[in-house]
């Protein structure tokens, strides 16, 4: 994996406190997940291009200074793309998108060891396209996959006995539940007459689980654009809390959900609400996500995004993202790093971006063990588009 940034050979603690690491090769990479890991470096997945093979699932380990440990690709000889990684103990568990001969598209889970081998692959779909977009371990040491489906029939195994199921529109979020070896325990999907894109899912205390995504069919009244939806199902997959769609006259986009004491938080990017392109929308819904709390539009004069967020040991949310303000970026788009209250008050002293003459975006935010930052998106670099791995100290700060 080619790096832009020089290893140093010699680091000191002080400079695992802050800094920026380059990866990726020859084209547009894109960049999807990042964690810290056991032994403070982190683990990250994206998407890089290479030269004959088109896109695939790459995967890097780093050490607490951010300099790579290794680094593996996986994938077959057409696209494949990785978009959510997390930790198994030592190992890690990815998920993303594989593409077929016949040019169909799958989910595809695969398991690797602490030196990223790999212990096993599936690939799981129909004839139809599925995009696998968020992987998370369940409380019985299984899986869980969100994505989407374009089928209009789908192979659903509970207790290992298939059956079909239509399809309900365009596109439906696509729900999938393996046992701890990836092997499919039940499947579902959800949705109305258009599209719907799942893109996130937590589980809940009491085995169900919360999906976050966007939807076409469940504008809200008298518009026809797309609104951020959000399911609740129950340990099996059943529907148990009906469809909730979050947003307003325009398009928004569900991106990123956390639970909370009283409720969840709910992140996303909205047309609806702002004069100038897009802002940040950060909403606040009770505990059945039948009702918003607060709602909050946070922007400027030019566009921003909110992809990712976490609540820290004060209370406060951290919401990372783009912006192309005209006042505060210093290219087209730059990282955006906000912090917000628990009441979705935006601090707007706190504000910080990051960036040169290209463009960048962050996707992928979390709390490291200093009490820093640690972001993970892309960047313009030599005319191309790299994976940007950076590390903020406590202040948030370079």
């Amino acid at each position: 994996m080619a790096a832009s940034c020089k290893k140093d050979t010699n680091p000191t603690d002080a400079q695992a406190n802050r800094f920026i690491k380059l990866f990726g090769n020859y084209g547009e990479d894109f960049a999807a997940e990042v964690h810290q890991t056991e032994d403070n470096g982190y683990i990250l997945v994206g998407t890089i291009a290479t030269h004959t093979f088109g896109k695939d699932i790459a995967v890097i380990k780093t050490d607490k200074f951010g300099n790579e440990e290794w680094s593996k690709v996986y994938g077959d000889t057409l696209d494949d793309f990785g978009n959510s990684i997390k930790l198994v103990g030592s190992d890690f568990i990815v998920a993303g998108t594989t593409t077929d001969t016949s040019l169909t598209t799958n989910i595809y889970l695969i398991k690797l060891d602490a030196k990223g081998n790999l212990l096993w692959e599936k690939t799981i779909g129909s004839s139809a396209n599925e995009q696998g977009n968020e992987v998370i371990v369940t409380s019985d040491n299984g899986f869980a996959i969100i994505g989407s489906t374009t089928a209009e029939e789908l192979i659903i195994g509970p207790g290992g006995n298939d059956s079909t199921k239509n399809a309900l529109g365009i596109k439906d979020f696509y729900l999938v539940k393996t046992d701890q070896n990836g092997d499919i325990e039940w499947a579902e999907n959800y949705g109305a007459d258009k599209d719907e894109y799942g893109t996130k899912v937590i589980q809940k205390n009491d085995g169900g689980y919360v999906l976050l995504g966007s939807s076409a069919s469940f504008e809200e009244a008298q518009y026809k654009k797309t609104s951020i939806l959000t399911i609740l199902v129950n340990q099996n997959g059943d529907i148990s809390g009906g469809f909730n769609s979050f947003g307003g006259s325009e398009n928004d986009f569900g991106k990123d959900i956390e639970e909370v004491s009283d409720g969840f938080l709910i992140l996303g990017t909205s047309s609806s609400f702002s004069s100038s392109g897009t802002d940040i929308y950060l909403a606040k819904s009770n505990s059945t996500l039948t009702s918003i709390i607060w709602e909050a539009n946070i922007g400027s004069s030019g566009n921003e995004g909110g992809n990712s967020l976490y609540v820290n040991d004060k209370d406060s949310i951290i919401i990372a993202g783009y912006t192309d303000d005209p006042e505060a970026s210093a290219g087209n788009r730059d990282h955006y790093l906000i912090r917000a209250s628990s009441n979705g008050v935006w601090d707007e002293t706190w504000s910080k971006t990051f960036g040169g003459s290209g463009e960048e975006i962050t996707n992928s935010i979390e709390p490291t063990s200093d009490g820093g930052y640690i972001l993970l998106g892309t960047t313009e670099f030599g005319g191309v588009q790299m994976i940007n791995l950076t590390k903020l100290n406590p202040s948030a700060s370079l």
